[in-house]
């Protein structure tokens, strides 16, 4: 690697001339290596963002953008710091591109395009003085994931400014993903994907998987999936069930989802017995159908943990042991509620740093299944957690969602 200089990077010409060596026809990108000062500071006023962009079809060449911020309003320098995953391989493009922004595409495989192959590597195609360019592909042969991205990138922004000196941005994320938009799913094809439950009671059977499908009046459907029969109440004075059990999701869910703000959780619920006639709690503001958790966050109090649950009442289509299809959006507006881990105080409502700090650090995802005060077999089906708009994360946002130890 080389040590950053500010001068090197003003003229893309030079710079792509002083970063590859041509030996033999081959063309060699030299990984870039910050220096030990820049690795242990970070500049709240530069900021690597959360962007996403469709790929559909492997064997396509897309163009891709990476768009920092800087307060400073200088040039922006981009590092990576993972190679594409899953899937596919990001190349720098031909000089003319990075100098021009020429719309002709050079054929990747050629000594005009370089494979980036290792990391930290920094990049020195740029046709405007804060965007970085890249071509991403993945090979023909290859399957596009149906439960999660077809790849994602880690970088991060050093910024130039006037005085020679420069700041570092905390670690920012591309990811590629499919029409559908999904970040993680489990659809059940042929097991229970690592689900289990909690809040059953001792004698409580294994959750079980089916792969049998069912399809309701209303159009709704399930086709494979696990179910789980109550087998402990214990209700209260006035016959609510005080432990209500719940579906759990498996570890692939869990860590960093803050892509996922202003996105959904979808799934979908069914019944193979019991009354619903009657729903816990009345269905109202105490019943939480879904509950979310970071174990590291640190609430308004100070405390470790934080918790936010939706109530039944913001459930576009009540569960009523019908087959139903449920969305629920990632944001401040969709009815969340903020556990205050105070029994004695109301939930709060959640900031929307507060759910993206949450999302980022994701340790915890249940989903009620015990609607009824008598026993139920409750069906779970097709989760799916998806990716919001691209750049939607608040930017007062990221120096909360990021603290220090999470940086890099």
């Amino acid at each position: 690697g080389v040590e950053f200089q500010n001068k090197k990077y003003h003229d893309v010409g030079r710079t792509r001339s002083r970063m590859r060596s041509v030996l033999a026809g081959t063309v060699v990108l030299t990984a870039f290596t910050p220096s030990r000062a820049a690795l242990s500071t970070y500049d709240d006023n530069v900021r690597a963002t959360y962007t996403k962009q469709t790929y559909s079809t492997a064997g396509d060449i897309v163009d891709v953008t990476f768009k920092g911020f800087s307060q400073y309003g200088t040039k922006n320098v981009y590092t990576i710091t993972s190679l594409p995953s899953p899937l596919g391989t990001l190349y720098e493009p031909a000089s003319n591109y990075c100098r021009y922004g020429s719309s002709a595409i050079t054929k990747i495989g050629d000594e005009s395009t370089d494979a980036i192959t290792s990391v930290p590597t920094d990049v020195s195609c740029y046709n405007t003085k804060t965007a970085s360019h890249f071509l991403f592909k993945v090979d023909d042969n290859e399957v596009l994931p149906s439960d999660g991205p077809v790849a994602v990138v880690s970088y991060y922004i050093t910024s130039e400014d006037t005085t020679e000196s420069s700041g570092v941005s905390k670690v920012g994320k591309h990811y590629f993903v499919s029409d559908d938009n999904i970040l993680v799913a489990s659809d059940f094809e042929s097991s229970t994907d690592g689900w289990t439950y909690t809040d059953n009671g001792k004698k409580s059977p294994d959750l079980t998987y089916d792969s049998s499908r069912i399809t309701s009046s209303s159009g709704a459907s399930l086709s494979k999936f696990v179910f789980l029969a109550d087998e402990f109440q214990n209700p209260d004075a006035s016959g609510v069930d005080q432990d209500l059990w719940k579906f759990v999701a498996p570890s692939k869910f869990y860590g960093d989802q803050a892509m996922a703000y202003k996105g959904e959780l979808c799934f979908t619920l069914g019944k193979a017995s019991g009354d619903f006639s009657t729903i816990q709690a009345g269905g109202g503001d105490n019943l939480h159908v879904i509950e979310l958790e970071c174990a590291t966050c640190v609430d308004r109090d100070g405390k470790k943990k934080t918790r936010m649950a939706l109530p039944y009442s913001k459930l576009s289509t009540p569960f009523t042991g019908a087959t139903v299809n449920q969305c629920i959006t990632l944001d401040e507006n969709a009815g969340w509620l903020l556990d205050p881990e105070n029994s004695n105080d109301e939930w709060l409502t959640p900031t929307n740093c507060e759910i993206v700090t949450l999302l980022h650090r994701l340790s915890s995802i249940k989903i009620l299944g015990d609607y009824t005060p008598g026993k139920e077999t409750v069906l779970l089906d097709s989760v799916h957690l998806t990716a919001g708009p691209s750049n939607s994360i608040p930017a007062s946002c990221y120096a909360e969602m990021q603290p220090f130890s999470y940086r890099r």
